[in-house]
């Protein structure tokens, strides 16, 4: 009885947990959803939007998917065929976009064995970059990769029409300590106490595109989004998934109004998710009104701001792969459940460091020898 007494409590501490957190922790959008995790392939984790470190002149355009992908079965992660993926970018300010990138994806295809190689299926990708009255064509190969391979492969990169675009698998850039989360918001423990990335050694699969800034920017912040889509019954392409800004659905949107969120479009964020989120700032973090509006300002409509003349850094100004989500939580990091003062959970960096040059993303972890 003493047991069964034990485990209703941390039932309910966690179903109480549940109610605060709308149903997930902070891990980003990591399979937020029941939907989410049987399509991993066309899960939205992350996304990012930067100036190239090396050339103001460019821009940068990350899209993970996959999450949580696991070194020892690599080679059973692919790009969901029956979904487009969607690059969103608004310049005008009225969070309708001006320009799109949309990629479609093959089925796997076969080769023979190579050799000390084996039989590594691959796939190839169409990308139709659609910016005013303007479009053209990108195709090329997506980088494969198996837990045959004792290192990883050399990144894919494709170079047309003065863009660069890179799709494979790499480390997960994203790095936080999701179980506190949920311990800490089920209220099982006070605080943040682990200090581990738990996405440590998983990889994802990464939509990279760089691009000149004067194709899209016209003197005003860009607004950028993400979406995946699928086809209806009736043949029609309809978006599943969106994600601007880090974590915001998995955290501030309770899971009865995710298909909603999912299915609708950044320009009614402010009539249908405003109210919401506010209210879940305050019940699941007591944040109080002044950085209720801050947060708002930042996260609805739900795009990432990105203008190229401004420093990038997440809270304020886009997003790089190295930048700690914590800053998107800026009203925890003094407050007693936070792992120390200005560190939300203890983890500063990612385990693996990014490229410093395209495609930026980690290569992905592999099974050594």
């Amino acid at each position: 009885m003493g047991l069964r007494n034990h485990l209703r409590k941390i039932l309910c501490a966690a179903l109480t947990g549940a109610a605060l957190s709308s149903g997930a922790a902070l891990a980003s959008d990591h399979r937020e959803s029941p939907e989410a995790a049987a399509h991993p392939g066309s899960d939205i984790t992350d996304y990012y939007a930067f100036v190239n470190p090396n050339d103001p002149s460019k821009l940068v355009f990350v899209l993970t998917v996959n999450p949580a992908s696991i070194p020892s079965i690599a080679r059973t992660y692919v790009m969901d065929s029956r979904s487009r993926f969607v690059f969103h970018i608004d310049n005008n300010g009225d969070y309708r976009d001006d320009a799109k990138i949309v990629f479609r994806f093959s089925k796997e295809e076969f080769p023979p064995s190579v050799p000390g190689v084996g039989i590594v299926p691959g796939q190839v990708y169409n990308a139709r970059f659609t910016i005013g009255s303007d479009s053209f064509n990108v195709e090329g190969e997506v980088t494969p990769f198996s837990q045959q391979f004792p290192e990883p492969p050399a990144p894919i990169i494709t170079e047309s029409h003065g863009v660069k675009v890179f799709v494979g698998p790499c480390n997960d850039p994203f790095f936080f300590d999701s179980v506190d989360s949920f311990r800490v918001l089920a209220k099982v423990q006070p605080k943040f106490q682990s200090a581990q990335d738990r996405n440590w050694g998983s990889n994802v699969h990464a939509i990279v595109v760089e691009m000149p800034s004067r194709m899209i920017y016209k003197n005003k912040p860009l607004n950028t989004w993400t979406a995946t889509e699928e086809l209806n019954r009736a043949g029609e392409w309809k978006q599943v998934q969106r994600q601007g800004n880090p974590a915001l659905k998995a955290v501030f949107i309770p899971e009865k109004l995710r298909y909603k969120f999912n299915t609708t479009h950044p320009k009614d964020d402010p009539r249908n998710f405003r109210a919401v989120i506010a209210d879940q700032l305050v019940e699941v973090f007591n944040v109080q009104p002044p950085d209720i509006a801050r947060y708002l300002k930042l996260t609805v409509p739900d795009t990432l701001l990105l203008d190229p003349t401004k420093p990038v850094k997440l809270g304020q100004n886009g997003r790089t792969l190295d930048d700690d989500i914590d800053l998107m939580f800026w009203f925890n990091l003094d407050k007693p459940l936070a792992y120390a003062p200005g560190q939300l959970d203890g983890v500063p960096a990612n385990d693996v460091p990014s490229r410093s040059v395209f495609p930026y993303v980690a290569p992905p972890t592999s099974v050594p020898n």
